[in-house]
């Protein structure tokens, strides 16, 4: 089973798998599983492709063009490896990825999650006057 977070933006997420891969050619859907989900109180069901590596971009956006293809649904690809470049890049060209609780990028629900970068307080440069006596 796919490692998957419960919730998303403070609602349960509810995921099962979804036999719409089987209308897929297999070439596109190696390396996902796909999973049928729906997030309590913001309605909506959507599909998931969940890769258990990092997803490049090329499959990425071939998964989702076959999924729109044979479902209505809208897609979000997932993956725990997503690094921080990867979910740039995908946010810009509009795919809509998971990685966890605090990294989602939904479109389709008008909803994006993203931690604060943690910003460490500058060091002094030289020793202060009083760190020189």
């Amino acid at each position: 089973m796919a490692n998957l977070p419960a919730s998303l933006f403070a609602h349960a997420l509810t995921v099962e798998p979804d036999s719409v891969a089987a209308r897929i050619p297999r070439k596109i859907t190696e390396g996902f599983e796909i999973f049928s989900s729906q997030m309590e109180g913001m309605g909506g069901n959507f599909l998931i492709a969940y890769h258990d590596g990092r997803p490049s971009l090329p499959s990425s956006r071939a998964i989702v063009r076959a999924l729109e293809k044979v479902d209505p649904r809208p897609v979000a690809i997932a993956s725990p490896h997503l690094d921080t470049a990867a979910m740039k890049v995908f946010s810009q060209r509009r795919i809509a990825y998971i990685r966890d609780e605090g990294n989602a990028y939904l479109p389709f629900l008008g909803a994006s999650i993203s931690p604060a970068p943690s910003v460490k307080a500058p060091s002094a440069l030289s020793p202060t006057h009083s760190e020189s006596r």
